[in-house]
């Protein structure tokens, strides 16, 4: 304790009762240096400096591994607080001695502690060996063949997928037999053909007393030669850019590719040299990985209504060489329906209110009336799907009314286009051209196109006519 006292001007000392703490706490440990090792009997420690509430302090002191806390015997010997295992330590696992929180000393005094220290407990077991494995160093073994190691104690079976590995990296399972002692590897799927691969086991690695391997081991194995060509690939309808959804080839539509699952790697320059369309399209593709491809039409132009026959003629081959012996065909028609113009009507309606598509199989030409005023007519254009403004705005410019006999006679000014109930395009056009009075015999004929195909309008959806739709007309007074 240190006693303040003033001191005056004029050497008169005066002391008031006012006292400074300095009192520190410490705290020492056993073990005292983290990762030592203990025998399995040996009791953890920790010791005060200064007389701690024991009680109290005791909550404060815990002794933690992986499971969770663990179970000990408490002892004070003066400031000392002694723990002893109810079990013993468990060999090769980790513990942690803390001490931690508020403190409280008898005096009243209260201190703030974060102590932690680490131990291992000894064994007198000796650690665990690799003692043999098949095959032995760069043997081979069958596609789907199996690796196993044989060690001399019983292997603990937590963490075999962290500490057992092979490389290149293949996805494996490990299976360990029912003594413990040995470890099976075996493939997901197959072996790559022709891989030299290899076996890793971390001296991390536990045997059932928490002891860990005596060192790092590793071991070598090739595959066997590849023989067998690919087998038929199973097709999927998929999106060009993402294969995660598959959906049936019948259900293949605008922005949709094929995807080509095969049974095992194999060489994608040949595979694009082997597939063939009929009707003949230019493919684009896509590797998925080294058994999977899209092939797709780029810029979407699977015909609507069309049926495609696609091929792989034999040839195919693995990434071993070995080539398949017969075409493998597959049939799809696309999923987009074919656009179709349903009915036209006129107005003025004279001499017919509308034509159908029976109509529109006629050599000569139809008739439709023309407003003797004003020289307009209306056409209203319904098609076999809904129509949205944007799409209306393409559909106008693939649509042509010309004039085309005689010679003289001009096309027509196009005045309003819009969409009505959603499938149907009203027209108005003016300045049409009939025939003169003084020649009763003469006809004025147009024609009306709208252009379809692969060039020709398309909705959103793929949607198009099959070909150019094309109507001979022939103007008569109202």
């Amino acid at each position: 304790m240190i006693f303040l006292c003033v001191v005056s001007a004029l050497f008169s000392i005066s002391c008031r009762n006012q006292v400074i703490d300095l009192t520190e706490l410490d705290v020492n440990t056993y073990p005292n240096i983290n990762g030592t090792v203990i025998s399995p009997e040996t009791p953890v420690w920790i010791e005060f400096s200064e007389d701690v509430e024991h009680a109290k302090t005791e909550k404060n002191v815990a002794v933690k591994n992986f499971s969770g806390s663990v179970g000990c015997d408490t002892t004070w010997i003066g400031n000392r607080l002694i723990l002893t295992p109810l079990e013993g330590w468990t060999p090769g696992v980790i513990y942690t001695l803390s001490c931690s929180g508020t403190i409280e000393t008898t005096d009243n005094l209260t201190f703030t502690v974060g102590e932690s220290v680490s131990f291992y407990a000894s064994s007198t077991a000796m650690p665990p060996s690799l003692v043999s494995w098949t095959p032995v160093n760069d043997g081979i073994i069958e596609r789907n063949g199996t690796v196993t190691l044989d060690f001399s104690k019983a292997i603990a079976s937590g963490f075999l997928e962290q500490f057992i590995t092979v490389s290149p990296d293949h996805d494996i399972t490990l299976t360990l037999s029912g003594d413990g002692r040995s470890v099976v590897i075996a493939p997901v799927g197959e072996w790559a053909g022709l891989t030299r691969y290899q076996w890793n086991v971390s001296s991390e690695l536990l045997d059932t007393e928490g002891i860990k391997v005596r060192k790092d081991y590793s071991g070598y194995f090739r595959t066997q030669t590849d023989t067998i060509a690919p087998e038929n690939p199973t097709v999927w309808a998929v999106d060009a850019l993402d294969p995660s959804v598959k959906r049936p080839l019948e259900e293949t539509g605008l922005n949709m590719g094929l995807l080509f699952e095969f049974n095992e790697p194999i060489d994608f320059e040949v595979f694009k040299k082997r597939l063939k369309t009929e009707p003949s399209l230019t493919m684009a593709y896509r590797i998925v990985n080294d058994a999977s491809i899209i092939a797709y039409p780029p810029e979407a132009s699977w015909v609507p209504g069309q049926e495609y026959k696609i091929s792989l003629l034999k040839g195919i081959s693995d990434t071993a060489g070995n080539e398949t012996t017969e075409d493998y065909v597959f049939t799809l028609t696309a999923a987009i329906p074919v656009l179709s113009v349903v009915s036209i009507t006129n107005s003025p309606e004279t001499p017919q209110e509308n034509f159908l598509p029976a109509d529109f199989e006629s050599v000569d030409p139809l008739k439709f009336g023309v407003n003797n005023g004003d020289l307009q007519h209306f056409f209203d254009i319904k098609f076999s799907a809904p129509i949205s403004q944007t799409e209306a705005e393409r559909l106008v410019a693939a649509i042509n009314l010309e004039g085309v006999f005689p010679n003289y006679v001009t096309s027509p000014t196009l005045l309003l286009a819009t969409v009505m109930a959603g499938d149907t395009l009203h027209l108005q056009y003016a300045d049409f051209t009939l025939p003169e009075a003084s020649k009763p015999y003469e006809r004025v004929y147009y024609k009306l196109t709208i252009n379809g195909g692969k060039q020709g309008f398309t909705l959103d959806n793929g949607s198009q006519l099959a070909d150019d739709f094309i109507l001979k007309l022939e103007a008569i007074k109202e």
